[in-house]
């Protein structure tokens, strides 16, 4: 296992890099319905779980946490993955070894003494495995129930993402939050009913994302972060100096131009 390493100049600096380089790689990030809310009692840690289908993951777990909770967080990622991007141990992730009992023993033992009593954030992708957001029926790893029966008091945040090619050069990405649930473990207690708990939940609010980015409607979304719409930079300099010359308003966003159905039109 890969213990988090948290530089102190990475507080000051990656939370800015990381927007510029979402703005880059994106033409929006788009949210779902409402954002995260949380009065919490500066002692229970927050368990937030994703759905893991792309490389993204991390990086915009990074930029949500930093615009919606501003915990103290934590992520998990493959221990040989973080071998291959050490840059991602300083954002707080743990590499976690999953080939073996004993490197899933070693981190819930681990996160257990982070967390236990301490306003902290561990993002985790209890699926354990790049998977596509279509995969059903969605299953997680034994780890998350370990864990939860170890702290006995915590809060549960689900969060959804997705990925998508709408109108643009660049894809667009999709969020969604479900309701921050305070959880305390009880008497006779069931890891296995826990898992299914969860698992049914993520499905459900997954489901509810993939159904609202399939009517392409942007304006059901809340736009968190607007990259740049282009081709190329000499392209749109050219598009940019025509459409001046024929004394037009350049626009960059390839949406806004499409041509409405002949349907719509008649109306």
């Amino acid at each position: 296992m890969i213990p988090a390493s948290k530089p102190a100049f990475y507080a000051s600096y990656v939370p800015g890099y990381v927007r510029r380089y979402l703005a880059r790689s994106f033409h929006a990030v788009h949210l779902l319905g409402p954002a995260p809310q949380l009065e919490d009692d500066g002692k229970t840690p927050l368990l937030v779980c994703m759905n893991h289908s792309s490389w993204w993951d991390v990086l915009l777990a990074f930029y949500l946490d930093e615009r919606f909770l501003k915990w103290e967080r934590y992520g998990v990622m493959d221990e040989e993955q973080l071998r291959r991007y050490r840059l991602f141990n300083g954002l707080g992730m743990i590499g976690v070894d999953r080939s073996s009992l004993r490197g899933a023993r070693e981190f819930v033992t681990y996160a257990e003494s982070l967390l236990k009593g301490q306003r902290r954030a561990l993002w985790l992708t209890p699926q354990g495995a790049m998977l596509s957001p279509y995969s059903r029926p969605i299953r997680f790893q034994p780890g998350l129930a370990h864990l939860a029966e170890r702290l006995g008091c915590f809060y549960m945040l689900r969060v959804t993402l997705h990925y998508e090619f709408w109108d643009d050069k660049q894809p667009e990405a999709f969020v969604a939050f479900a309701p921050i649930e305070s959880v305390q473990i009880r008497e006779g207690f069931s890891r296995r009913a826990f898992l299914h708990e969860q698992e049914a939940a993520m499905e459900s609010e997954l489901e509810a994302l993939l159904a609202a980015v399939r009517q392409r409607a942007p304006e059901a979304f809340l736009p968190l972060l607007t990259g740049r719409s282009e081709i190329s930079p000499a392209f749109d300099l050219f598009r940019a100096l025509s459409a001046k010359l024929r004394g037009e308003k350049y626009v960059s966003d390839h949406s806004s131009l499409s041509t409405p159905k002949w349907k719509d039109r008649l109306r």
